[in-house]
């Protein structure tokens, strides 16, 4: 069963190094600036270590009521709490090919 939350959280993860990779590639030729969480960057053009800084504890934050029900054995909300980190993924995904549609290339 934890399986599931791993997956999770790795696919988040990884949808989180996707996006970052293809914002700071779009910052950096100048396509657009971050629109999304600037008053924690404090600027419209984080760095890689920025966004690290604030996405990856998100994806622990979200993770959270899945890791109650894993430990209280509370198998409802073990899995509704998966919805939390998917649906993160969903975001970064999007994220990322929001600079895709402005010409940023992931290669």
């Amino acid at each position: 069963m934890i399986w599931y939350l791993v997956g999770a959280v790795t696919l988040t993860l990884l949808t989180t190094v996707y996006d970052t990779i293809m914002s700071e590639k779009g910052i950096k030729a100048g396509v657009a600036v971050e629109a999304n969480l600037t008053w924690l960057y404090g600027t419209n053009k984080p760095t890689t270590l920025d966004y690290y800084l604030v996405n990856i504890p998100i994806v622990f934050v979200v993770a959270v009521p899945s890791i109650v029900g894993y430990l209280t054995g509370n198998s409802a909300l073990y899995y509704a709490g998966l919805a939390a980190p998917l649906m993160l993924s969903i975001k970064h995904i999007q994220g990322g090919l929001e600079w895709r549609a402005l010409g940023v290339k992931l290669l």
